[in-house]
């Protein structure tokens, strides 16, 4: 294996299709991978008595079938081996995606530095030559960084599934790319999921504060339904829905034009927007940043020169995108009870 890195210079990372010589470089990367990626996550027992030998004799048999249908890739810095990814038809049967990301790891000293990323374009442009997009990826839900890397370049959650890996259950999450997220203005049939997908914020939100967020029951359902509906005629909002190749419903966003108070002036119309919803917190990267774009365009067009975004202080998840937006804390609300 490679000696202590001090500067990677990654314009020097050369992407090839790996050969059969690669094996034993590449079953060793797979091993020691997985010791850095899922510690403190799998059993440390297990990880210590993972076989390389196991590991080189399945990565051997991978490089021999010469599937035309697979493609096997390795990142290789200063002539050694630091990244691999395999990828190819879905290994199981599902309408929903036709390819699959096999494996994707690097070296814990090679993270963060755009070379997965390098990985995962070459491996779209193959999947989506051979007609087999969307595809999923699969990931451990505990691996955090894996997670974000999926989100950041364009990742959908699917779906959940146990899996037992060394004795102990662990949630693995799909996310599938290649899926478009379709963006068009709101419309009467999107208002009922609109209305469920606030609901669902404002109960989570609940949690957190009771008073402020008290649900106000079936009514206060209703009540909102109806405004959403007047929303749509309303010359001064603008309304956007999100959803997937197969119509489902994946987020929504509600930007108000509105002139700033008398006594500021941010030299044009303001965007507010207070409901903005996504089905899953893990759709922020995507779905969020999709329609959020969506509306500061629209919002643009007719004079808007500043946006501002309610956000509950418990919402870490939003919170936190609202932040990779390049958006700023300007007022915070201070509630409680009065006795």
């Amino acid at each position: 294996m490679m000696s202590k890195i001090t500067k990677v210079h990654v314009d020097k990372i050369i992407i090839r299709t790996s050969t059969l010589s690669d094996a034993n470089e590449v079953a060793e990367i797979h091993v020691k991978s997985w010791q850095q990626s899922y510690r403190s996550i799998i059993d440390e027992h297990y990880l210590e008595n993972i076989s390389f030998n196991d590991r080189l004799e399945l990565r051997s048999k991978i490089l021999q079938s010469n599937d035309s249908n697979q493609i096997h890739l390795v990142a290789v810095y200063d002539g050694k081996i630091i990244g691999f990814c395999d990828a190819g038809p879905a290994f199981d049967n599902n309408a929903n995606y036709r390819g699959e990301i096999y494996a994707i790891y690097l070296l814990e000293e090679f993270k963060k530095m755009g070379i997965g990323q390098q990985l995962l374009q070459v491996v779209h442009e193959f999947l989506a030559q051979k007609k087999l997009l969307p595809y999923v990826a699969r990931v451990l839900k505990a691996n955090h960084s894996a997670c974000a890397f999926y989100q950041k370049n364009g990742g959908i959650v699917f779906g959940e599934k146990i899996e037992e890996i060394g004795g102990k259950s662990c949630t693995e999450v799909a996310y599938i790319f290649g899926n478009s997220i379709n963006i068009h203005t709101s419309q009467l049939s999107d208002i009922d999921t609109m209305v469920s997908l606030s609901k669902a914020k404002r109960l989570s939100y609940e949690k957190a504060q009771p008073q402020f967020w008290r649900y106000a029951g079936e009514e206060g359902d209703n009540t909102q339904r109806q405004w959403f509906k007047q929303l749509l005629e309303d010359k001064n909002h603008v309304m956007f829905t999100a959803e997937s190749d197969t119509q489902e419903i994946l987020g929504f966003i509600i930007g108000r034009l509105m002139p700033a108070p008398e006594v500021y002036n941010p030299g044009g119309l303001t965007l507010m927007i207070d409901d903005f919803c996504v089905t899953s917190e893990n759709l922020w990267q995507s779905v969020g940043a999709s329609l959020i774009e969506e509306t500061k365009a629209a919002a643009k067009s007719r004079g808007a020169t500043q946006i501002l975004v309610v956000c509950g202080a418990a919402d870490h998840s939003k919170r936190k995108f609202l932040s990779d937006q390049n958006l700023s804390i300007a007022s915070e609300w201070f509630v409680g009870g009065i006795v």
